[in-house]
């Protein structure tokens, strides 16, 4: 993948997910596809990359989420594209991490919206990866583990696909002061919470179970 042309000069959008279920990738493209269709997307185009590796190929459901999402893309693709722009990107196969970081720090907006997740540290190296000076904004499921840290990040619910379009509208949109205010809090959040401190908690508790 080249990371200077991942957005074709134009807003990028960047996800990236194990291709499973949970992920709400389906989901995700309905949103993004309302967005697309929107009057807020008249004054300018935005291009969406998204990287979801295979996770468990030999089980049936994953494989049909494989192809629904392939011709998904390619629906969608066929219907807006034109002047050589194609809105949608998707990659079903796994990336170095240090292209992956590279892409995440490209992005103009981070997009994590599973329908029901652990931590989901992508969410987190997303901002880790963004400048501070000029970060990205955050779209984050609030059914994310990490939602209960980064809650500076738009919040939405990912089943709720014209609340996720607007969500991708307002990123967008947003001016930079917003976006350096939003960034500093979750990166904060991210320094208060690092693994020493996640240790000495854990430890902290196990200990309590004891006495």
């Amino acid at each position: 993948v080249d990371v200077r042309a991942a957005g074709g000069g134009l807003a990028l959008l960047v996800g990236v997910d194990r291709l499973d279920p949970c992920k709400g990738l389906c989901e995700r493209l309905d949103a993004y596809e309302e967005f697309l269709g929107s009057t807020t997307q008249t004054h300018a185009r935005a291009n969406y990359l998204q990287i979801a590796p295979p996770s468990r190929g030999d089980l049936p459901q994953h494989a049909l989420l494989r192809a629904t999402l392939r011709v998904r893309a390619q629906q969608l693709n066929s219907m807006h594209r034109g002047d050589g722009w194609r809105p949608l990107r998707y990659l079903p196969r796994s990336l170095p991490h240090h292209t992956l970081m590279k892409l995440l720090s490209a992005a103009n907006v981070g997009i994590v919206t599973p329908l029901r997740d652990g931590m989901n540290l992508v969410a987190k190296e997303f901002i880790a990866a963004q400048n501070p000076l000029d970060p990205g904004v955050l779209i984050l499921s609030r059914f994310a583990g990490a939602a209960n840290e980064l809650t500076t990040a738009l919040l939405v619910d990912p089943c709720d696909a014209p609340a996720t379009a607007r969500a991708m509208a307002t990123a967008f949109a947003m001016s930079l002061p917003e976006r350096r205010e939003r960034h500093a809090v979750m990166l904060d959040a991210l320094r208060r919470n690092d693994l020493r401190a996640w240790h000495s908690r854990f430890i902290h508790q196990l200990q309590s179970c004891r006495r």
